[in-house]
């Protein structure tokens, strides 16, 4: 069995590249990550029929011989993989697998995965339904906040063209990315603005927010910007908790603030800019801790 897959708790850029994916590896299955995104969920849901993907409990009990991962270089815990399972990784962040015969890497430096589909896409000469255009479209556009981030490239812009040439549709996209907040979220920013803490390390403002959570709450990623926007630091990091396990999450706007080899050291990924880790049974008090020694000694 072969099948295509992301990340859990997935965003935009990984729902699209799963489905970039599927257009060029049509003899492989697309497979849903079991956490998404809200916006996902309801995106999958108003369009399921003419979309090609599969939830993961429903994939067959078959061993999977190979796995194609996008927008991640971490493979997912799954039924019917072993260790010779072949895994070829499509991703815009840096190298951290070590290539070998099972193991292949193809990605460069954009501001999406889904820019890397789809200019694959374009030169397959892939037949692309205005649908899906659009949710190639949203997928860029969420990775690079519609190409205004730091981290977009050209080739983001280009490829975001080629798709409105092709058939995105404007107010499909704007839909589902540019939504309200829900209370939970609004809950959530007031209170992250409230333990938000600035601190000056090597002359750089970086802003650390903390907080606990009872309940689950989705998509804490678009809250970064609105705390960013107010406190306008260098950097800036979100601490939460949930259960057994603490999302970090954080932004740079300088050269000098590498924020994906700071989470590297919490098991994290990303790229400079934009990056994230998921850690497990430990304290707010002993990350944040953990987090302002390391930029101690990674700022110059």
């Amino acid at each position: 069995m072969k099948i295509i897959t992301s990340h859990e708790r997935a965003d935009m850029d990984a729902l699209a590249s799963i489905y970039g994916a599927s257009l060029l590896y049509p003899d492989h299955q697309a497979v849903l990550p079991t956490k998404l995104n809200r916006n996902l969920r309801d995106f999958v849901a108003l369009y399921k029929d003419e979309l090609p993907f599969i939830e993961r409990n429903r994939l067959e009990r078959r061993r999977i011989s190979d796995l194609i991962l996008v927008d991640t270089q971490s493979v997912p815990r799954m039924r019917g993989m072993d260790e010779n399972t072949r895994r070829h990784i499509i991703d815009h962040h840096d190298m951290e697998v070590t290539p070998s015969d099972r193991v292949t890497f193809e990605g460069d430096s954009v501001g999406a995965t889904t820019t890397l589909l789809v200019e694959k896409i374009r030169h397959a000469r892939v037949k692309l339904p205005p649908l899906g255009a659009s949710l190639l479209l949203m997928g860029i556009y969420e990775d690079t906040g519609s190409l205004s981030y730091a981290t977009t490239t050209a080739r983001d812009v280009e490829a975001a063209a080629w798709l409105l040439r092709h058939g995105a549709d404007l107010q499909i996209v704007n839909e589902f990315l540019n939504r309200p907040l829900t209370d939970e979220q609004r809950d959530a920013l007031a209170r992250l603005i409230r333990n938000a803490t600035i601190q000056t390390i090597q002359k750089r403002s970086i802003c650390v927010a903390a907080l606990e959570l009872d309940r689950y709450v989705d998509e804490l990623s678009t809250l970064i910007h609105e705390v960013m926007d107010i406190y306008e630091p260098d950097a800036c990091f979100l601490l939460v908790r949930y259960q057994d396990s603490i999302q970090m999450i954080a932004r740079s706007m300088v050269d000098a603030i590498d924020v994906a080899g700071v989470l590297h050291a919490f098991g994290g990924g990303g790229h400079s800019k934009a990056a994230a880790a998921l850690v497990q049974e430990t304290s707010l008090a002993d990350v944040q801790a953990r987090l302002l020694d390391l930029l101690e000694r990674q700022i110059e």
